[in-house]
């Protein structure tokens, strides 16, 4: 029998997400710069191939395909068998070789390969300034990068419409030593976990944690 004093557990029934404990820090976010870092890896594979191409294989290409031209119009007009069989054989070579890279192509290849990589570089500098520094929530306020110590009582407008769907949301403040800004608080630039907590602490504060956190997962059947 069950006892009458005992409480009753409903299934299913998740349990209220504790208030998140400070201090909390929120470094770049792993899945962010990662992958980043893969793509311009990629950029640099593909500029040396493009090198490879444009300083080296494409040349000596035409080269040969030179060389294979020369040889059919010397042995043009010969009827003796094996004059012939030669130059049949290098008219399939012709046919494999195919056409003469232009010299327009061959500046690109050169271009590219000397381009990408300027451009990884670049990209590679705005994703680590933008992921750069840590995210500190301690004594209720917020530490952000390129931003004065903001405390969650003095923040004059939270706008939390995309966290519930992007993770984004962004933070304003006035008259803070002198200064005032709008932070922009990214749970996928950043760590999520602390990020989450962060913003949660933020939107408790300021009475929108309802509206805006992030929907309970679908139970899936």
């Amino acid at each position: 029998m069950t006892d009458p004093a005992s409480p009753v557990i409903e299934p299913n029934t998740p349990a209220e997400k504790p208030i998140p404990k400070q201090p909390i820090r929120a470094t770049y976010g792993r899945y962010y710069r990662n992958a980043r870092f893969i793509m311009v890896l990629a950029i640099f594979v593909m500029a040396a191939w493009f090198g490879y191409d444009g300083w080296v294989a494409w040349p000596a290409q035409n080269v040969e395909i030179d060389r294979v031209e020369k040889e059919v119009n010397a042995l043009s007009g010969k009827t003796d068998r094996a004059d012939i069989d030669k130059r049949n054989e290098l008219a399939k070579k012709q046919k494999e070789l195919g056409t003469k890279h232009s010299d327009l192509a061959i500046t690109l290849q050169k271009l590219l390969a000397i381009g990408l990589p300027l451009i990884g570089i670049g990209y590679i500098a705005f994703v680590v300034r933008r992921s750069r520094g840590t995210f500190v929530m301690e004594n209720d306020t917020l530490n952000a990068p390129g931003h004065p110590p903001v405390p969650i009582a003095k923040m004059i407008d939270i706008d939390g419409k995309l966290w519930r769907k992007k993770g984004i949301a962004f933070v304003s403040y006035e008259n803070i030593d002198g200064q005032s800004g709008r932070i922009r608080l990214d749970a996928f630039i950043y760590s999520p976990k602390p990020m989450d907590d962060i913003y949660e602490l933020i939107a408790r504060h300021h009475g929108i944690w309802e509206q805006t956190k992030p929907l309970p997962a679908q139970t899936k059947k």
